[in-house]
């Protein structure tokens, strides 16, 4: 090869490598950022025990949205946002009892009270949103949904883009905890069912909806859950003052499932949370239909009855619950 064609090959190879770089960089510029909830976000949705409706927020503004029609793989919320706003300046809860999606970001520059940022959001999935100003620096977008939802956020081109989609299609394995209420001094179904969320929900693939946050239980609605969470495994708590360090379980045996049915679930959460505690199993028993929330779920359900204490010992029997879903799912030992 001549010294010729030795330089034109250089200059060849030389602008290759930079359009290569160029695309390189295009691309990482272009390419969507996925937000994802994290931890935190999701313990203080969980804590909003009555979020307010947003149609009584009057120190709040009321959202013009644009209507949008989402394809099938498009967004069913559009959020722009100002300039200079990154991935870590914003963050999304999902505040599920109350069918509210909450986007709060880091800016003293973004305002929603104009034009310069119009929202749009597919009418069917979206019913209302409004736009509060909590400091200066950080504000708050709050959608009412029609339902539960899982977000799955991205940020692209300067806009937050909203997947609302089943939770199912999210995670592997959701879990359904319905805490009774209780008149003792600690709310024992609450707090057991808050650690067992916390520790589930930290496992890869797996989601854990609590059926409240505060004192009372609305039964119609931890029914509804079954439904919208779809989840495949539920489980409801409640204390029994006449039990001293026991335990008992109950199930619907009038519902067949053909892998894996209530009684074997009530038994291995019986076995899981006696191991964790050290309590006494006394009995497992089949009540048919008489409790609503066992009789209106189709996948294996039980109920476990708690000791009232202290609330001392409310993580160790959260760490009998997670045995018992990880073993259910054959996840346990991993």
């Amino acid at each position: 090869m001549t010294d010729k064609e030795w330089k034109s090959l250089a200059i060849k190879t030389a602008v290759f490598s930079v359009i290569a770089i160029v695309v390189c960089i295009v691309r990482a510029a272009t390419k969507p950022i996925i937000i994802e909830g994290t931890a935190e976000a999701r313990e203080s949705a969980r804590g909003q025990i009555d979020d307010e409706p947003l149609d009584s927020m009057y120190d709040a503004l009321v959202l013009d949205m644009d209507e949008l029609e989402s394809p099938a793989d498009g967004a069913d919320l559009i959020v722009p946002l100002p300039a200079g706003i990154s991935s870590e300046d914003v963050r999304t809860e999902n505040h599920y009892l109350s069918h509210q999606l909450w986007i709060v970001m880091r800016s003293s520059r973004a305002d929603y009270s104009g034009d310069d940022f119009r929202v749009s959001a597919v009418p069917e999935k979206v019913r209302e949103g409004v736009y509060l100003r909590v400091e200066r620096s950080e504000c708050s977008l709050r959608f009412g949904l029609t339902g539960l939802y899982e977000p799955v956020t991205s940020l692209e081109d300067g806009a937050l883009r909203i997947k609302l989609v089943s939770p199912g299609e999210v995670y592997e394995h959701v879990l359904l905890i319905d805490p009774g209420e209780t008149d003792g001094e600690s709310d024992i179904p609450l707090m057991v069912a808050n650690e067992a969320a916390r520790r589930l929900s930290a496992r890869e693939g797996i989601m854990v909806y609590v059926t409240r946050a505060g004192e009372h239980r609305d039964e119609d609605l931890s029914i509804t859950m079954l439904r919208e969470t779809g989840a495949d495994l539920c489980i409801s708590l409640s204390v029994d003052k006449s039990l001293n360090s026991a335990i008992s379980a109950q199930y619907n045996e009038t519902w067949y499932l053909r892998n894996y049915s209530n009684a074997r679930f009530a038994a291995d959460l019986l076995e899981g949370v006696a191991g964790a505690t050290g309590y006494v199993m006394i009995s497992s028993d089949g009540v048919g239909r008489s409790e609503p929330f066992l009789a209106a779920s189709t996948v294996p359900t039980a109920a476990l009855i708690l000791p009232d204490t202290d609330g001392t010992d409310a993580s160790v029997a959260a760490a009998g619950i997670e045995a018992a879903v990880l073993k259910a799912r054959g996840l346990d030992g991993k």
